[in-house]
């Protein structure tokens, strides 16, 4: 159940009470915005020396990958590789 609340929470930024619904509809659970936010920490720290890891290979690398496609310059967009650069492995 984490998991579930975890991805429709950060990747399709669905909000507490949304969740809840969500929850309740599809799997006839009724958990309270207080018990989703208790579990999203709760994931939180579970993935935190992970995410830490990745943090710091991306300081400690020589080059950092951007991806400025569909920024604008001067009034144009110059299209891709603007600001790309190699991304060595993080992990």
């Amino acid at each position: 159940m984490g998991a579930l609340i975890t991805y429709l929470n950060i990747e399709h930024a669905l909000p507490y009470e949304r969740l809840s619904q969500i929850t309740h509809d599809l799997l006839g659970l009724t958990i309270s915005e207080g018990t989703i936010a208790n579990k999203l920490t709760y994931m939180q720290q579970q993935v935190k020396e992970v995410v830490q890891a990745i943090k710091q290979k991306v300081i400690d690398a020589v080059w950092i990958g951007s991806d400025e496609t569909g920024t604008m310059v001067a009034g144009k967009n110059p299209g891709n590789g603007c600001g790309n650069r190699l991304l060595p492995p993080i992990l």
